[in-house]
C-alpha cells in the first residue's frame, strides 16, 4: 500500500506539509518554485534526510536503487524535465553508491498544457539507506501556482550543481568503442583529461527507457581514464545509437556531461 502524504500550495505560499515523523529517513516535499519566462514552472523536490540516511542519484550503480517518477493523474501538465545535481559516493565501504545526504534539492521543470496552476500528482519510488538500504514510496500531491515563488535560492543553488553539458576545455581526447554482446552491447570509453585527477569517476548511461547500463570496470593511467559499461535491453533486442549515450564525469573540481560518443 502506498504511503500517502499530501502537500497543498496555497495562495499565501506552501502550507505546512503533512507530518512525516513516522518516516525514519526524514521528509520529502514539493517546492512551488517560480514561473519561467516561457510559461513553465521551475519547481523542485526537497528531501530533508535525517543524520545517517542517504538516497540515490538517477544512476547510482549496482548498490543503489534508482528513483522512479510516475506523474499519472497530474493535470495541466504536458511534460517534466528533471535536473540532477552532481552526486557523491555514499554508503559504507564495499556497498557504496552514487547519491546524496542531508538536504537534497532535485530541480524539476514543469511544462504546462495551458496557462494556470499545475495540479501535480506524483508517485515516487526511491531508495534510502542507513545501516540497511530499503525501497520507499510516496504519493505527493500539490498545486503549482504561477503567481507564487518559493524556494528560489535553494533551487538555483541546486541548478548550479548540475553537471554542465560539454567538457569545458577539461578533455584532451574522448571516444568510445561499441561491440555487440549478448542481450545488448559492450561500450568502452576513453577519456584523456587535461589534468590528472585520482578522484575522477565516469558513469555511462543510455537514453532508452527499455534499456539499462551495467557498469563493468574503470581504470586510470595518469590523466587517461578507461571505463566500460554493458548496455542491456529488455527482452534482449535493440539497436545502439551513439548520440543517445550519456557519459558523466565526476571530478574533484566539478562534474561535466558528454552527450553522444564518437568512435575512437
Amino acid at each position: 500500500m502506498r504511503k500517502i502524504l499530501t502537500f497543498v500550495l496555497a495562495l499565501c505560499g506552501l502550507s505546512a506539509p503533512a507530518l512525516a515523523d513516522d518516516l525514519a529517513y526524514g521528509h520529502v516535499r514539493l517546492l512551488n518554485g517560480w514561473q519561467m519566462p516561457d510559461g513553465s514552472q521551475q519547481a523542485a523536490l526537497l528531501f530533508e534526510l535525517r543524520d545517517g540516511w542517504k538516497t540515490y542519484w538517477r544512476a547510482p550503480g549496482p548498490n543503489g536503487i534508482p528513483p522512479s517518477f510516475d506523474w499519472l493523474g497530474s493535470r495541466n501538465l504536458e511534460r517534466v524535465s528533471i535536473s540532477w545535481p552532481a552526486p557523491k559516493m555514499v554508503g559504507p565501504e564495499g556497498a557504496q553508491a552514487l547519491g546524496y545526504s542531508g538536504q537534497v534539492v532535485i530541480p524539476i521543470r514543469f511544462y504546462r498544457q495551458q496557462a494556470g496552476p499545475v495540479a501535480v500528482s506524483l508517485y515516487l519510488q526511491f531508495g534510502v539507506c542507513s545501516d540497511i538500504c530499503i525501497p520507499a514510496s510516496l504519493d505527493l500531491q500539490g498545486t503549482l501556482e504561477p503567481a507564487q515563488s518559493e524556494g528560489r535560492s535553494v533551487i538555483e543553488a541546486a541548478l548550479r550543481a548540475v553537471p554542465q553539458i560539454g567538457e569545458g576545455g577539461r578533455l584532451a581526447a574522448y571516444g568510445c568503442a561499441i561491440r555487440p554482446a549478448s542481450k545488448g552491447y559492450d561500450v568502452a570509453t576513453r577519456l584523456e583529461l587535461r589534468q590528472p585527477d585520482s578522484e575522477a569517476l565516469v558513469v555511462i548511461e543510455y537514453d532508452n527507457p527499455g534499456s539499462w547500463v551495467e557498469a563493468a570496470a574503470q581504470s586510470a593511467d595518469g590523466a587517461t581514464i578507461n571505463a566500460q559499461g554493458r548496455i542491456r535491453f529488455v527482452g534482449g533486442g535493440g539497436m545502439i545509437e551513439r548520440d543517445r549515450l550519456r557519459v558523466t564525469v565526476l571530478t574533484s573540481s566539478g562534474a561535466f556531461e558528454m552527450r553522444g560518443c564518437p568512435a575512437g
